[in-house]
């Protein structure tokens, strides 16, 4: 037997966006740990099409920012479970050599949206509605990378969990190697920010909206990063 810790520190990573606009905008991201929990497969089950509303956010009393400055706007947070801990192989006596070896666990992925801790600046809400809207629709891009991120490592588990393999290392092998290609979340989120200004420049943001609504109906593995390379967005 051999057990495969997935590292939290190595793997796919919660998401928290803080959203920065004014008149001279500016953005930024921050990353928490991965947490675990006990449910299992691909939850919940509205997950690949939530859609956020400013009803998820708690609104927050704050100075509007300057001319020329910044302010944080809003802020989004993404929790992506992964479960077990730790995943082993066993040899499998009702498979025949040379392949006898298979993940015991069943890998399961949660994607939560921790709304006790969203929020949204109050002044947001006094600007041009078209200004609302493009802000929230950039929050909804947010949530799709995580959310799609996290359907592309459940993926990859589902299909390591379902095949079979010579020895438990040679398993542990695919996980490590699944982990390796998927583990540039954080690096998405980053440039989706960068070419989209925090929404404010419109032509890459629709370029992300589109390669984003590609992402779901793409089924070249792994998804979301096939449809970014297609539209020449990531990497």
């Amino acid at each position: 037997m051999e057990a495969y810790n997935m590292v939290p520190g190595r793997g796919p990573r919660t998401v928290k966006h803080i959203q920065r606009f004014a008149n001279d905008p500016g953005n930024g991201l921050q990353f928490s740990r991965l947490e675990w929990t006990d449910l299992g497969l691909f939850l919940p089950a509205d997950a690949t099409y939530r859609r956020l509303a400013w009803s998820d956010f708690t609104t927050r009393k704050l100075p509007a920012p300057s001319a020329g400055s910044t302010a944080d706007a809003a802020f989004t947070d993404v929790v992506v479970n992964l479960q077990p801990f730790s995943l082993d192989f066993r040899a499998a006596p009702y498979l025949k050599p040379p392949k006898t070896f298979k993940m015991v666990q069943d890998p399961n992925v949660i994607v939560r949206l921790n709304t006790g801790q969203m929020w949204v600046a109050d002044w947001v809400f006094s600007r041009p509605a078209a200004i609302q809207t493009a802000l929230l629709n950039h929050e909804q891009g947010h949530y799709d990378i995580a959310m799609m991120n996290a359907g592309d490592v459940f993926a990859a588990l589902i299909d390591i969990n379902g095949g079979a393999f010579e020895t438990a290392k040679a398993g542990t092998a695919a996980l490590k190697d699944a982990q390796s290609m998927l583990s540039n979340g954080q690096a998405i989120q980053k440039k989706y920010d960068s070419d989209t200004n925090g929404s404010l420049n419109a032509a890459k943001q629709a370029a992300w909206d589109t390669a984003l609504r590609t992402a779901r109906i793409t089924f070249v593995f792994p998804p979301l990063r096939t449809a970014l390379k297609n539209a020449g967005l990531f990497p």
